[in-house]
């Protein structure tokens, strides 16, 4: 048995260390989607998904390159909600999955250069305030082939000239995110090798949503477009360490926190560090994530 003394009410929080199971790793979890682009399955070169754009539809894609010359840094914005657990005060984000297309017909593997991510608590095109993130730092962990073609809305099934590319973004220097609305804007460098189409671009959610809201910024001016696909991911809140699992180590290393008065264990985000931050920890570590 370990027991530890509260120093909030000079009782003792005991925990049988040896009864507790160890659980195994549950991966990162997904909070927020933003939509499917994948029109039809199995039908594109060698087996390939696609992704058409909508009949009548020209623009297949949204310019986000971070190095035009012409009109300054091309960015796009769009919303995401964060809704988090009973008792859990908020996510920290660990990734995110974006989207991107640049024009070729002599490879899918396209490697971007970097990949540019900034957080807002409110549409930026609106006086949204900045929360974290720049457009100087790389926040790019890899680009592999989608396994998915993008298609005008009368391109030919088999059409290879425009490959969706999986970026990899990496997201855990953002501060956790309570449950709310909030706005993320990219931008982005495309792989200079393909000197035929320097332009990335991010895709949109086909067939695009009624109520899109996504925003691009061109040269000082904000234009509305269609909402672009990602996956956000954040880690699992008892998986306290980071350790890719939850186990007994993550009660120890929260514990430990709590005791230092350390602002990471303020779990519930009511009031600071509190006792009812243990139990709302204990909670979540026995249900998992």
């Amino acid at each position: 048995m370990r027991c530890m003394t509260n120093r909030a009410t000079a009782g003792l929080v005991c925990l049988l260390a040896g009864s507790l199971p160890t659980l195994h790793a549950r991966g990162d979890v997904t909070i927020f989607d933003n939509g499917p682009f994948v029109t039809e399955a199995g039908v594109g070169l060698n087996g390939a998904d696609v992704s058409r754009a909508e009949t009548g539809v020209i623009t297949i894609g949204f310019n986000a390159n971070a190095t035009t010359a012409q009109g300054g840094p091309i960015r796009i914005a769009d919303d995401f909600v964060v809704t988090t657990p009973a008792g859990v005060g908020g996510y920290r984000l660990s990734s995110m999955t974006f989207f991107g297309v640049q024009s070729t017909t002599s490879t899918n593997n396209v490697q971007f250069g970097a990949f540019y991510v900034a957080l807002y608590d409110g549409n930026p095109s609106a006086g949204g305030n900045l929360i974290a993130g720049d457009f100087t730092t790389n926040r790019l962990v890899s680009s592999t082939f989608s396994g998915v073609y993008r298609l005008s809305s009368t391109g030919l099934v088999t059409g290879n000239s425009r490959p969706i590319t999986r970026l990899e973004v990496d997201m855990s220097w953002a501060p956790v995110l309570a449950s709310g609305t909030y706005w993320m804007v990219v931008s982005a460098v495309g792989d200079t090798a393909l000197t035929a189409s320097p332009n990335p671009q991010t895709i949109f959610v086909t067939p695009h949503f009624a109520t899109a809201n996504a925003q691009q910024f061109f040269n000082s001016t904000w234009f509305a477009i269609w909402d672009p696909p990602f996956v956000l991911r954040a880690f699992c809140p008892a998986d306290v360490d980071r350790a890719g699992g939850v186990t007994v180590a993550d009660i120890f290393s929260f514990l430990n926190a709590w005791f230092a008065g350390d602002v990471s264990a303020d779990f519930d985000g009511i009031d600071g560090v509190q006792v009812a931050d243990i139990f709302g920890f204990l909670n979540r570590w026995f249900s998992g994530c």
